[in-house]
């Protein structure tokens, strides 16, 4: 590329999409960011609608995805989410207005169907008390169990909750789901190991249960999870740093595509009031989101029955077998060696992208290969944004950074009653991702170097308070969270 940085392709995404995306991503720092927001929504909306033929044999996949943007403070990430998931949110506030409607109406039915139980097992106690035949009360009382209210489920399609318990609550009362929030950073703090496994699982569409007390276990058959994360440099740098192999190892990370704005970007944006036509294309991009989520919902009322199979044209099939041989080469030529796992998946993001846009489009024919050759544009800014945040760090400073992780790990532990052993703080770091004993040995001992810790009798480890800290190499921030992230450097 000719750029310092990675730039998102303009004028590339079709239709719809690609108009919003012209008029509102027309600077470099924009253009990323609100391809990231357009191409989640648009996710999220067709992968209740469709999903995409394989090339390979006769199955399909789903059209979910994982999209990151990341961008200093005042990059307007907060500006472009709003205006994508707007048509979202104003479907559900619509859609609550109704539900709480029908909250009424069964809580009204369950109270008399309440009454009418009690009245019945009554009935069928005095009847046995007196020796009589109870089967017509008992056949009474299992038709009213039978004929009881459903409770009615809210209308969340998206969420910020990122718990494993929280996201698979959200998937049991609607498949269609959105991780999907402007403050991504709340949520990469809160996705634990076995949460990125799950959110990998659901991107999938892999059936998953959900083992509850009340209820016992609910088996989700088809969950179509679509991740849109907003984030800001320096909180994904730190989310790397504490879980990068396991965001890798578990399929997640190969499977995101990010954005990525430079703080020297910020500023650059051109500030054009809505015209009446931007306006009228607003209104014709909230009509065809209302359009895709009025057809999800009858396919989930359906149990998913119904969803259509998109598939490639023969010249769109020609386009992505001619891909897989380039990412083979590619893979060997060793220019991407931290991006194998990503550049695996090419193929597979370029084939759901395009059927996305082809769906959110609402085209009736088979994909195009305009659309595969868009979305290959689209997916290789990807592939360099992925190497720009997956770089190897100079062997010299992973002792730094691994350090200032388990510094970070440390002032997160002081809300605990009792410090950490070496061994608690061990099993912690291997857990972030520190993958050997040794690398934890030397950060720790980096930590004792520079007077950052203190080791009690007990042999438990101690922050030393700030005000005791005494200069020494400066290698290590005094505060959690102010380590630089290395694609900024």
């Amino acid at each position: 590329m000719q750029h310092e940085h990675p730039t998102y392709p303009k004028r590339t995404i079709p239709g719809m999409l690609g108009r919003m995306h012209t008029r509102y991503g027309n600077t470099d720092k924009d253009a990323g960011i609100f391809g990231t927001c357009f191409q989640g929504v648009a996710s999220l909306l067709t992968s209740g609608v469709a999903k995409v033929a394989r090339l390979e044999n006769d199955t399909s996949m789903v059209l979910s995805s994982s999209n990151i943007a990341i961008g200093p403070s005042g990059s307007g990430k907060s500006v472009a989410f709003r205006l994508a998931t707007a048509p979202i949110k104003t479907k559900e506030a619509k859609l609550r207005e109704h539900i709480r409607e029908a909250h009424h109406d069964t809580e009204a039915k369950r109270l008399a169907t309440g009454g009418k139980i009690k009245a019945v097992t009554a009935e069928i106690g005095k009847e046995y008390l007196e020796g009589g035949d109870t089967s017509n009360q008992e056949g009474k009382l299992l038709q009213l169990i039978r004929n009881a209210p459903a409770d009615v489920a809210d209308s969340a399609l998206m969420q910020s909750n990122a718990t494993v318990q929280a996201l698979l609550r959200q998937l049991a009362r609607n498949p269609v789901s959105g991780l999907m929030t402007a403050e991504g950073n709340q949520v990469l703090d809160m996705i634990r190991a076995e949460g990125f496994s799950i959110i990998n699982s659901a991107l999938d569409g892999e059936p998953m249960a959900l083992n509850r007390v009340s209820s016992g276990v609910i088996v989700i058959d088809m969950p179509l999870l679509t991740v849109l994360l907003l984030t800001q440099n320096e909180n994904f740098s730190r989310s790397l740093l504490r879980s990068g192999t396991i965001f890798n190892t578990s399929g997640l990370g190969p499977r995101t595509l990010c954005s990525y704005c430079p703080e020297e970007w910020v500023g650059t944006e051109n500030i054009i009031p809505d015209s009446e036509a931007d306006r009228e294309m607003n209104q014709a991009y909230t009509d065809r989101c209302h359009d895709l989520l009025d057809c999800m919902d009858e396919n989930v009322r359906s149990g998913m029955t119904s969803m259509r199979i998109i598939k490639h044209s023969q010249s769109a099939k020609t386009r992505l077998n001619a891909l897989r041989r380039q990412t083979a080469e590619l893979l060997q030529s060793g220019l991407y060696p931290s991006c194998s796992g990503f550049i695996n998946k090419i193929p597979d993001h370029v084939s759901r992208m395009s059927a996305a846009w082809n769906a959110f489009e609402g085209q009736e024919g088979d994909i195009s290969s305009e659309y595969v050759e868009g979305a290959i544009e689209v997916v290789l800014y990807h592939l360099e944004v992925h190497r720009l945040l997956h770089a190897k760090p100079a062997p010299a400073r992973n002792e730094v950074q691994d350090a200032q992780l388990l510094l970070d790990m440390l002032y997160e532990l002081r809300r605990d009653e009792r410090p950490p052993t070496r061994q608690e703080l061990q099993n912690l770091a291997f857990n972030a991702g520190i993958s050997s004993a040794a690398r934890f040995g030397n950060a720790l001992g980096l930590l004792g170097a520079d007077r950052r810790i203190e080791v009690t009798r007990a042999g438990r480890i101690l922050i030393v308070p700030p005000n005791r800290i005494q200069p020494t190499s400066g290698r290590l921030a005094s505060q959690p969270n102010m380590a630089r992230d290395r694609f900024d450097n």
